[in-house]
């Protein structure tokens, strides 16, 4: 009852806000999350396999090497089609994957076409796994004869496949590697002679109609003939309930109003949701077109709750990091502000509501969050994620100004004014009182414990944009503390954060480290302190890291605590492009000596610098940084986080909520100057 691996890096991705669905080039669907987009994840495995009479030995799972696969989306949705061709057979096979905005259901319609010009005799199968809650036990499924359709539950959770078109045989408990070829179970007539064989197979392979059983497993089949050309259409509704009577309900809802119609009328749902953003100037079609894609790939990314996911998870056992699918908020504020500047008003809205209810009793705002908005797995206060989250809140509060939806705009000031006052009430007494730089936490990257200077310029940007919503409330006398702390803040970040010996701003001061490195530096003669904390614990310390950090650009872009020709900030900028561009494949890894998954360059880093460029005015610097970005999406036109160093391939992470981000704030920087 062991769980299948599942790929690091998948490829496509369908889903509604609460149900997210994750596939592979083959159209195999490798994970589904209900009744969350992140949590919990059900499915073990779901492929469809081929057999045709007289032509196949075996099944032909539609995952194996003897397909050849062409996948894309449907233009301007989020509705994913991947066709399928086998060497060895003679029918082609087209699945159009989608979730129906209004419901809990997956459609997957499987089209399969005759390439021959005798009739053949088709058999379809659709083995399916589920690992409901991600867990092997106590899983049962069972076949509902009623509603034809086979029914996987456990618990409070519940899911039916079935079709519009009636299964011909059902297995529950039947695992995919055990379906093979056996003896026909019964004769089906005369069947027609193949080319290059002489007599009707001997073989076939079937489902025992065995209806419950415990486990994970049940298989499903369709057995239809095709003249030559012809096709044939097997619409599979995979509907999620809290029990099987529910799935059942959902199920039978979804498969009565029809495949096709349901299909137009997603279709025009995602067309509605793309005419809604921002109209850009470009005539570049390669920008539009991924324009278009990121805004709809991060829609798939916000949960019906307002929480915005970081990416789909693809590593539940934390095999290399330490998982994704959760919400951070200072991911989350940058994701938020291009939606804004996407014209995505209402989702930004809902999101700033969730962080209501994220906030902790102290005014931060930890780490990650499951959905509900509960806290997640974590390492740590990241103190930079409370000031992101509240300069979030303000260039929200200007959007919708902007949008000259003035009363909105009050409304949401009004609202969120509370949790604004204790995050700004939170940083300003978080402070170090030696450096005036926030108290040590994590960094953006999650790897180091220390005063940060990207998380200095986070928090200064915040307590100002507090101070400019109290301004908006006439609350002003509220505000002078935190202005006070971010003037302070400002004047640490610009003397104590600065290394004249160096020729730039450091990555962080007091930075904790291992008693074997607190030895290396003593004898290196690297400057370092200890202290003795509660319970007798000694804590070691670097006085600071001057390690080049492309997060530095956070200080001028977007946190415009020190302006982009400030000279400091340009020559911190020249030494980030120095040391850290990649040779040969090009793009800017986050720091130097990056070890995580190779140390390869970023979508966010390499748009980052891009959108520091445009602010001094470097036009063409920023088109080529939005140039690489486009260079090195997937074929379905998703950004992932990494691209190998050597091979300029995704690395790692698909799609990367952030990358899009990134992206639209870059192109949406470059249009409003008509210089795309």
């Amino acid at each position: 009852m062991s769980l299948n691996s599942k790929p690091l890096i998948i490829d496509g991705i369908v889903g509604n806000g609460r149900m997210l669905a994750a596939l592979g080039s083959s159209g195999e669907l490798h994970r589904l999350w209900w009744p969350q987009i992140a949590c919990p994840q059900h499915v073990n495995e779901f492929v469809f396999g081929i057999f045709v009479e007289n032509w196949s030995d075996d099944v032909a799972w539609l995952n194996g090497d003897s397909w050849t696969h062409r996948q894309y989306y449907l233009e301007d949705t989020n509705c994913l089609v991947t066709s399928s061709t086998c060497e060895n057979l003679p029918v082609a096979v087209e699945v159009t994957d989608f979730c129906l905005p209004d419901s809990d259901t997956l459609v997957r319609i499987v089209d399969v076409t005759s390439s021959h010009e005798a009739m053949v005799d088709v058999k379809l199968f659709a083995a399916a796994s589920f690992a409901i809650c991600e867990s092997a036990r106590y899983n049962a499924v069972q076949f509902d004869k009623e509603h034809d359709a086979m029914v996987f539950y456990r618990h409070r959770h519940a899911f039916a496949i079935g079709s519009e078109r009636e299964c011909s045989w059902y297995e529950a408990g039947k695992r995919r590697d055990a379906l093979t070829t056996r003896p026909a179970p019964r004769a089906r007539g005369p069947a027609p002679l193949a080319d290059g064989h002489e007599t009707p197979s001997s073989h076939s392979v079937h489902l025992n109609g065995t209806a419950v059983a415990m486990g994970m497993h049940g298989a499903l089949s369709w057995n239809f003939v095709l003249s030559s050309e012809e096709s044939l259409s097997v619409p599979i509704f995979v509907s999620a309930g809290d029990s099987p009577e529910t799935a059942i309900a959902t199920h039978k809802a979804s498969k009565s109003r029809g495949a096709a119609r349901l299909l137009d009328a997603t279709i025009l749902y995602w067309h509605r949701f793309v005419q809604s953003g921002r109209r850009l100037h470009t005539t570049d079609e390669s920008v539009r077109r991924l324009f278009k894609r990121s805004a709809l790939a991060i829609k798939l990314m916000c949960d019906k709750t307002g929480a915005v996911v970081a990416a789909p998870e693809f590593d539940e056992d934390y095999t290399r990091c330490g998982g994704y699918s959760f919400c951070w908020g200072r991911d989350a504020a940058y994701i938020a502000t291009a939606l804004d500047q996407a014209g995505f008003h209402d989702l930004v809205t809902h999101f700033y509501d969730w962080t209501l209810k994220a906030q902790s009793p102290d005014g931060s705002w930890a780490q990650r969050h499951f959905m509900d908005a509960r806290l997640a797995p974590q390492w740590g206060l990241q103190v930079d994620e409370t000031g992101s989250i509240v300069w979030g809140m303000w260039q929200h509060h200007e959007a919708l100004v902007a949008a000259q939806r003035p009363d909105k705009a009050r409304e949401f000031a009004t609202k969120v004014w509370p949790a604004v006052k204790r995050a700004a009430d939170f940083l300003t007494i978080s402070v170090d009182p030696d450096t005036k730089l926030p108290l040590a936490s994590r960094d953006l990257w999650e790897e180091r414990l220390g005063e940060h200077v990207y998380s200095a310029g986070a928090v200064c940007a915040g307590l100002k944009c507090a101070c400019d919503l109290a301004q908006q409330l006439n609350r002003v006398a509220e505000a002078e503390p935190w202005g006070a702390a971010a003037d302070d803040m400002l004047d640490a970040i610009c003397k104590v954060g600065w290394s004249e010996e160096r020729g730039h701003f450091l990555r962080v001061l007091k930075l904790q480290i291992s008693e074997q490195t607190f030895r290396d530096h003593e004898l290196n003669g690297v400057r370092v302190f200890s202290q003795t904390e509660d319970k007798g614990y000694v804590r070691r310390y670097a006085n600071i890291d001057s390690t080049v950090d492309a997060s530095l650009l956070g200080l001028s872009v977007p946190f415009n605590v020190v302006r982009a020709n400030d000279q400091k900030m340009q020559l911190t900028a020249t030494e980030i492009r120095k040391r850290l561009t990649v040779p040969g494949v090009g793009g800017l890894k986050r720091y130097e000596d990056d070890h995580y998954i190779g140390g390869n360059p970023w979508i966010v880093t390499t748009l980052w610098m891009g959108l520091y460029d445009l602010r001094l005015g470097d036009v063409e610097a920023s088109k080529r940084a939005l140039q690489w970005a486009i260079d090195h999406q997937t074929d379905l036109g998703l950004l992932p986080e990494q691209v190998d160093r050597v091979t300029g391939r995704t690395a790692w992470v698909v799609p990367l909520t952030w990358s899009h981000a990134m992206y639209i704030l870059t192109v949406v920087a470059l249009d409003e100057q008509k210089q795309i």
